[in-house]
């Protein structure tokens, strides 16, 4: 009984020694050449912060915490992104996790598939996003 009570009390002492880890909510607005606005939200969470939600919406005020992830992906850099000529490239490593169910008046949404290994070229390139 008292290896368990010591045990315990070193959990305890050791978990006190990490901070609690805190959200990092990244937002991305992305502007049609007519103004509309989208934006491209991420929350990251965990002690290296390898949990991450993410969502592509025209309202800001959607996912503001980790409760509010309806229409969103919950996977660690689900794709990349670029956005040009008011279209909003999604590029997915092998297979699509993620297709934004809103619908945008100015901005047209495309999705390519591509292999790991050009997945992980193109996000070493200029002009491609993680969320």
């Amino acid at each position: 009984m008292k290896k368990i009570s010591i045990i315990a009390l070193l959990l305890i002492l050791l978990g006190s020694c990490f901070p609690a880890s805190e959200d990092s909510v990244k937002c991305k607005e992305l502007v049609s050449s007519r103004g509309e606005k989208i934006y491209v939200k991420s929350i990251n969470w965990g002690v290296t912060g390898d949990k991450q939600v993410t969502i592509i919406t025209s309202d800001i005020e959607k996912m503001k915490t980790r409760n509010d992830t309806a229409m969103s992906v919950h996977v660690l850099e689900p794709f990349l992104y670029h956005f040009e000529n008011d279209t909003l490239t999604l590029i997915f490593s092998e297979n699509k996790t993620y297709e934004i169910k809103e619908r945008f008046k100015s901005i047209k949404v495309k999705y390519t598939i591509v292999e790991f290994s050009k997945f992980w070229e193109m996000k070493n390139q200029s002009g491609y996003s993680l969320p």
